[in-house]
């Protein structure tokens, strides 16, 4: 899942798992999306 935060320009990536939240990634608006997804295994 992914999350906008309001009065910063970055998104959240996380998942939930059972009863705790795993932050995958915090990254900036305006970088290229594409650039994250080299960082991150599935």
């Amino acid at each position: 899942m992914c999350v906008l935060l309001r009065r910063f320009p970055y998104s959240l990536l996380y998942q939930v798992q059972g009863d705790t939240l795993v932050v995958l990634a915090c990254f900036h608006r305006r970088r290229n999306p594409q650039a994250l997804s080299g960082r991150i295994e599935r």
